[in-house]
């Protein structure tokens, strides 16, 4: 009891199960339009033309995803935070206030960037050109390298950070 529909070169078959009794209003071709209520969706098959290949949407880039948007977001929170509530301090930056403000733009430039190879990265999951692969290894350098302005702003500022927005 399946239907086969035509999206593009592929064809996608649908199989529907009622679960109730079909109520609704009958369409001229004598079609009953049900309720979502009473429907449930079977398998759904996907037949794909021969020497194509389907890639997933976000195939194995999950946990990437996921670690790439939690140190940006991160990053940029603890930045802005730093900036917006604690002065200058410290032996590097008491007598240069400049330095300090640069450093923390730069951060937060890094965490843009960050949220920036999350965005790029599942582009190319999803198909939004060629290269998935090579994106997801690029994406993975960044994650490993977002450690560092990560470590840096906590150092300047994250105390403060935690004692602001926890206290």
């Amino acid at each position: 009891m399946g239907s086969i529909r035509q999206f593009g070169s592929y064809n996608l078959q649908i199989s529907v199960v009622g679960t109730a009794p079909a109520t609704g209003a009958v369409n001229p071709t004598g079609e009953v339009q049900a309720g979502s209520d009473n429907l449930e969706l079977g398998a759904v098959e996907i037949q794909v033309p021969s020497g194509e290949e389907v890639i997933p949407a976000v195939s194995g880039t999950g946990p990437l995803v996921k670690g790439l948007r939690g140190s940006g977001l991160l990053t940029l929170l603890v930045s802005v935070t730093t900036i917006l509530n604690k002065p200058p301090h410290g032996v590097l930056f008491a007598r240069h206030v400049i330095a300090y403000y640069l450093t923390l733009a730069g951060i937060f430039v890094a965490g843009v960037l960050e949220i920036g190879t999350v965005l790029w990265v599942t582009g190319g999951a999803r198909g939004g050109g060629g290269g998935g692969g090579g994106r997801r290894a690029f994406g993975r350098v960044v994650l490993w390298a977002s450690v560092v302005p990560l470590t840096v702003v906590s150092g300047i500022g994250g105390y403060n950070v935690v004692v602001n927005l926890l206290g």
